[in-house]
């Protein structure tokens, strides 16, 4: 492995799951860099710079997306480019979608420079339209993915880890298919419908994450999700329902809540993303689910973010029902206040670092707070 402490990281991830450490990282996982910090760095890609300026000059972000050998060698590229010290792990992406199953399932995939988004066809699919959703092997978005996991899995290969894609989804596939506003009616006049579609993308969500497991899983069984970044020794997946804001306690726990319960089940790790200040009103429900290992907060742009002392009470009752946190978007110096605060044992700390220099120094300033 390119990141040297692998063997101790392993360990801290370990012991982050059993409540009994916490892990200091940063989005992405690593931090850019002049210098090359790995071993036999992949430093001669061949085309890459030519073939990423004619991809902007014609506008075909589809194949800076959909490539499987140009998003490997763009993403080793990067990686070999970069400083992991401590916790920082070696990733790549094979796939930058957040809502992966609807593409699959019907849904337009567009693409950008920097993001990929979803629209639903003309004629979606509606009570009055409907259609049992199935996962058909033969589905092209289906099989472009496992051709991109494949690719980015022997290249990662003894190197870094290659993350797996957002495949469990539910209401937000849900939404991508039927349009959200449309969706919102659903559940007051049709929510039988809605939930027999919500348990037909259960079972492919199931299915998808089966196939990308076989994949992309490590020998030892062990699994990196890039999402959010985690490491677990097992099935490990983040868990979403965004569509969450802007629906009420009572329709999250009728409606999302039956179909969170059967992710966590299906999974050995999990981790699940509040998205944003509106849908901090389903954290009640989500600390009832026992199989859910871990919750992510973001507190969105309006806010101040997860560093900041108003966000310490909501860490605590999320541990104290036997949850692990992931906090996001903080500073460097926000991080020992926090653990002085909520402790150290099941945090995640996602840092904004700035520079490498700062990355060392909080590094030092947590070492009285390791076992």
């Amino acid at each position: 492995m390119w990141k040297q402490n692998w063997e101790e990281l392993q360990q801290r991830f370990d012991d982050f799951w059993q409540r009994k450490g916490f892990i200091l990282s940063m989005w992405n996982g690593y931090f850019p860099s002049n210098r090359i910090t790995c071993p036999n760095p992949a430093t001669d890609l061949p085309n890459i710079t030519d073939t990423l300026e004619k991809i902007e000059k014609e506008k075909v972000w589809q194949h800076f997306y959909l490539n499987a050998e140009l998003v490997a060698a763009q993403q080793r590229y990067a990686v070999a480019h970069a400083f992991y010290p401590g916790d920082l792990v070696p990733f790549s992406y094979c796939d930058w979608g957040t809502v992966t199953l609807a593409p699959m399932l019907g849904a337009e995939q567009h693409f950008n420079r920097d993001t990929v988004w979803y629209s639903h066809v003309e004629n979606p699919i509606s009570p009055e339209n409907d259609r049992v959703l199935t996962l058909y092997d033969d589905n092209w978005w289906y099989q472009n993915l496992q051709e991109l996991a494949q690719v980015g899995s022997a290249w990662a290969k003894d190197k870094y880890l290659c993350g797996s894609p957002a495949i469990f989804g539910g209401l937000d596939v849900l939404a991508e298919l039927r349009g959200a506003s449309e969706l919102c009616m659903d559940l007051v006049l049709e929510p039988d419908w809605v939930k027999a579609k919500l348990d037909e993308i259960d079972l492919v969500a199931q299915q998808a994450y089966d196939t990308f497991y076989d994949i992309m899983k490590n020998e030892d069984g062990s699994m990196f999700h890039a999402f959010f970044m985690v490491w677990a020794r097992g099935r490990t997946s983040l868990i979403q329902c965004d569509f969450a804001t802007l629906i009420s306690e009572d329709m999250f726990r009728e409606f999302a809540i039956p179909s969170i319960r059967k992710a966590c089940s299906h999974l050995d790790y999990s981790l699940y993303h509040v998205d944003g200040p509106e849908a901090l009103r389903t954290v009640d429900a989500l600390l009832e689910i026992e199989d859910l290992d871990c919750i992510e907060f973001t507190p969105g742009p309006q806010l101040p973010q997860g560093g900041d002392p108003r966000w310490y009470p909501l860490y605590r009752k999320i541990k104290e029902a036997g949850k692990c946190i992931q906090a996001v978007e903080m500073r460097a110096d926000e991080v020992v206040p926090l653990l002085d605060a909520v402790g150290p044992d099941g945090m995640y700390i996602m840092v904004n670092f700035r520079s490498e220099e700062e990355i060392l120094q909080t590094f030092e300033a947590v070492k009285p707070y390791r076992r």
